[in-house]
């Protein structure tokens, strides 16, 4: 589970009770109370909601394992290889990979939002990888995913 990031502070507020700006702010943001003019607050009542981080699941050169679901249950972004991303199913799981339809099947039961493929053999050149993924995206149910290569980069 991704950190939650601390609300903002409510500058109003804090001037409401005569708490000027300044580094008494930051003890308001990062702990439970603060003490003012003799009195004790409670910071939560001069901070806005915490909002949570995002999930990110990644996972790398592996076969399908039941903690994979755990892992990635609810997950913003994951990252997973795909060895295998068309035919030959039996050899990613001798090899100890992971095949596109392992990959897709674990999207749908974590309910992951978006999946960035990546570790795609080099058996596949640009334009099969081009093909299979257009072919892929057809099927209403295939889920949000993308391959990807090293370098590329995607805002969470």
């Amino acid at each position: 589970m991704a950190p939650e990031t601390t609300g903002t502070i409510n500058v109003e507020a804090l001037k409401n009770i005569g708490l000027e700006p300044g580094p008494k702010y930051q003890e308001v943001k990062s702990h439970d109370t603060f003490e003012h003019n003799g009195q004790v607050y409670q910071s939560k009542d001069f901070r806005g909601e915490s909002k949570q981080g995002p999930i990110v699941a990644i996972f790398g050169d592996t076969k399908p394992c039941s903690n994979e679901r755990v892992i990635s249950r609810d997950a913003d972004v994951m990252v997973h290889e795909a060895t295998y991303i068309d035919g030959e199913k039996h050899l990613a799981n001798n090899y100890h990979h992971s095949h596109i339809e392992d990959v897709f099947a674990l999207i749908k039961e974590a309910n992951v939002k978006r999946t960035l493929i990546t570790h795609l053999s080099n058996r596949y050149n640009t334009e099969d990888i081009n093909e299979i993924y257009q072919t892929l995206i057809q099927n209403e149910d295939t889920p949000n995913f993308n391959f990807v290569k090293d370098f590329d980069s995607f805002k969470v």
